[in-house]
């Protein structure tokens, strides 16, 4: 192929092209030369797949308006144009990667907003972190959930929504290192009830937390993950 200085030019441009980031009247002069040049529009393919294999890691929420502008003026020198084709296919990547990284922040202010408001209930509590299970009934459904605070002082909290179920349940305590505590009674009426204490058992050495009927055989199984801890 015989290289004319407008294949040169626009061969510079196609990082650029392939990732959607090149200005209008740039972007404008490449298409006429691409549709005529066989070799160029070659090696844009090469580089549209390329970035096609990184877009869809790219959540797709629009940054703020003139942000990949302001992106690429940080990256590019004022002599542009004699940067090599490997640097400048660097460049329109990182501009892909991170209007990526605005719309992952975009996407996750909600959960930010929730983690922060842990946090800061956490701060006001003396505690260091909150976990929560499910209550496993025979059928395999869920029949209630426990939560359990690490903190000074650390407790439980039990609800049951199970059916019709009726009367008093035993609550126990089984720990990672063998021990096993009757800790109270529930007492639950038309399928539901509640009940808490406070524990002196950290609750990272919790195995698990059952609840059983008249006849001493657990109807309410709820496991810990040996890592519920921060």
């Amino acid at each position: 192929m015989n290289e004319t200085p407008e294949c040169a030019s626009v061969r510079e441009l196609i990082p650029e092209l392939a990732a959607g980031v090149a200005a209008g009247d740039e972007r404008a002069r490449a298409l006429r030369h691409l549709a005529t040049c066989t070799e160029c529009h070659r090696e844009l393919d090469a580089a549209a797949f390329v970035v096609d294999e990184l877009l869809p890691l790219v959540p797709p929420v629009e940054p703020p308006p003139g942000f990949e502008l302001k992106v690429l003026a940080a990256l590019n020198p004022p002599r542009r144009r004699r940067w090599p084709g490997r640097l400048r296919l660097a460049a329109a990547f990182v501009v892909a990667m991170a209007l990526g990284g605005v719309g992952m922040w975009q996407l996750t202010a909600d959960d930010r907003r929730v983690a922060d408001s842990y946090r800061r209930t956490l701060a006001a509590a003396n505690g260091r972190y909150m976990t929560a299970k499910t209550f496993a009934a025979p059928d395999g459904s869920t029949a209630g959930r426990i939560f359990a605070y690490q903190g000074k002082p650390s407790w439980i909290f039990i609800t049951v929504q199970y059916g019709t179920t009726a009367g008093p349940y035993t609550v126990r305590l089984s720990t990672r290192d063998g021990r096993n505590e009757t800790l109270g009674t529930i007492t639950v009426q038309s399928g539901s009830g509640a009940w808490g204490r406070m524990i002196d058992v950290p609750v990272s050495g919790i195995a698990q937390v059952s609840l059983t009927g008249a006849d001493d055989l657990p109807c309410l199984v709820a496991g810990f993950n040996p890592t519920t801890t921060h």
